[in-house]
């Protein structure tokens, strides 16, 4: 029986929190680098010594936390940590006009690039969400208490200009981040269903491989129980056409059972050898309980006889039935003709050549 080879099938690994891991991983690098330059453009900007240094203190301040990011252990504080350093990003931009006491509108569109980040580096919507309202609200409240002059700024552009400008930039906002919310559950829906399905076909994996082992369990037990049945048929054959020394040259072979091909073909290579080990003269055919398949097997037999004779040895066959007496007589020229008789009279026969042939001693 042939044994299937077996093939493992490796199927993808859909880990989210290492790849949120990774991506804050990379939005710390990015803020370094960010602070890097910014320093290298304080100190060549910047003519005054004091406001350098000052700035560089509160820059190597601001590092802390993407290092923090980096150094962290644990995923869960390392996302938390993220979203809070992005909620102090974007506070920072917001403060950047009333702090500098100007208003021109060339900080608002930084505001806009803080809850996307969100949503691309932490892929949750939980905190995309109250970051874009955290932006929204700023973007609101902070020109609207410039406009009224509750902030006191300067205005370095229009105040109608500035107003269509923050409206345009509001809306603009406003109709992006629906866009990407819409944009980013269809994602995270479609992620979860597809985590879902290889979790399935993993198990159905794992399934298939036992049900596999089992299988080549159960065909081992089948090779080996097919092993020793074959043995049982051999010795079965065996045992089924024992060659029996009667003496005087005389050997029977009783034939029980089914002879078919195989049995057939299986005497063949045994009956011959015995008659040139037992130095057989003589072969009885007992087939008292014997059962012909077919005409087929009856010239089997007739050609094993017709081996038998080649080697010098005598054949008789005894103990035919109705049946197989009448397979014989549609073949005129069939070895058994003639050669049928009793079992005593051919013992009988036998014995009396064999007593006349013995000398007497003087």
């Amino acid at each position: 029986m042939q044994r299937e080879t077996s093939s493992s099938v490796i199927l993808p690994e859909v880990n989210l929190q290492a790849m949120v891991d990774a991506r804050i991983r990379l939005f710390a690098v990015i803020q370094l680098v960010m602070i890097g330059l910014l320093l290298i453009v304080t100190w060549t900007a910047i003519d005054n010594t004091q406001t350098a240094t000052i700035s560089t203190i509160s820059m190597a301040v601001v590092s802390l936390i993407p290092i923090a990011l980096l150094l962290l252990r644990d995923p869960r504080w390392r996302v938390r940590v993220a979203f809070w350093d992005l909620v102090l990003t974007v506070l920072v931009v917001a403060a950047v006009d009333p702090l500098d006491g100007t208003l021109s509108g060339s900080s608002w569109p930084l505001l806009l690039v803080w809850p996307p980040v969100a949503l691309l580096v932490l892929r949750s919507m939980r905190r995309f969400v109250l970051l874009s309202v955290l932006e929204v609200g700023l973007l609101v409240c902070i020109p609207l208490l410039e406009f009224n002059g509750v902030l006191a700024v300067e205005l370095l552009s229009p105040r109608e200009n500035l107003i269509l400008n923050w409206l345009v930039l509001l809306i603009t906002n406003i109709i992006l981040l629906l866009i990407i919310a819409i944009v980013g559950r269809d994602e995270q829906r479609a992620l979860r269903r597809t985590s879902a399905t290889l979790q399935t076909l993993a198990e159905t994996n794992t399934t298939l491989k036992r049900t596999y082992t089992e299988a080549q369990s159960a065909n081992q037990q089948l090779e080996q129980a097919l092993q020793d049945q074959a043995l049982l048929n051999e010795q079965v054959q065996k045992l089924g056409s024992p060659m029996i020394n009667l003496g005087a040259g005389l050997v029977l072979l009783p034939l029980v059972g089914q002879l078919d091909a195989a049995r057939l073909e299986h005497l063949g290579g045994i009956v011959p050898d015995q008659i040139h080990a037992l130095r057989a003269e003589l072969l009885v055919l007992d087939m008292t309980g014997a059962v012909v398949a077919n005409q087929h097997s009856m010239l089997e037999l007739e050609a094993l006889i017709e081996t038998v004779l080649l080697l010098g040895c005598e054949v008789a066959v005894t103990g035919l039935s109705a049946e197989l007496a009448e397979m014989v007589a549609l073949n005129p020229r069939s070895a058994l003709l003639k050669r049928t008789q009793r079992l005593t009279d051919i013992v009988r026969q036998r014995l009396s050549i064999h007593s006349s042939a013995v000398v007497p001693m003087a």
